[in-house]
């Protein structure tokens, strides 16, 4: 009987900080070890470093019209893991989720922050391309991907825009 099991997409990523994280608990989904508010799940889902309080992850969000109806939506784009066969889909809240490589994407819209977050979230599609503007890396390469949401089209008041990463 083989005892050797496969490492995670998540154990490979955060055993190569080993070096510099080199306490245990540290390299744990839910630990914190730079202290900048991002545990080392969400700094592996949006393509951040777990020993730099610098690098959170891979985000940018604008004002675009995305449907070609003149009127602009909120748009965010995040990098997420890589995948050739994973896209997002609506869920029963209107927001837009996804699994990949262990960890579940949930993108989710709200007209308040206090409230409920139900508003309808449209997956616009991938790319290797950072967003004209944003400042952010290309990631061919990369294990990464960026993927981009809109919401909101034509709003008058505020909308927001979140992304969430949990387990299975």
């Amino acid at each position: 009987m083989d005892s050797t099991a496969t490492a995670s997409p998540y154990q490979t990523w955060i055993d190569s900080y080993s070096s510099s994280i080199p306490n245990p608990a540290d390299r744990l989904p839910g630990a914190d070890p730079d202290h900048d508010g991002v545990t080392n799940l969400a700094e592996f889902a949006f393509d951040g470093a777990p020993n730099a309080s610098s690098s959170r992850g891979l985000f940018f969000t604008t004002l675009k019209d995305n449907n070609a109806d003149g009127l602009k939506e909120l748009t965010f784009t995040c990098a997420v893991r890589r995948s050739t066969t994973v896209n997002f889909t609506a869920d029963v809240n209107n927001a837009q989720t996804a699994t990949i490589d262990g960890v579940i994407y949930t993108i989710e819209g709200s007209t308040t922050l206090t409230g409920t977050w139900n508003s309808p979230v449209t997956y616009i599609g991938k790319s290797d391309s950072a967003p004209a503007g944003s400042g952010l890396p290309s990631l061919a390469a990369t294990n990464w991907e960026y993927r981009t949401f809109s919401a909101f089209n034509g709003l008058s008041g505020k909308g927001f825009l979140r992304a969430k990463v949990t387990q299975p």
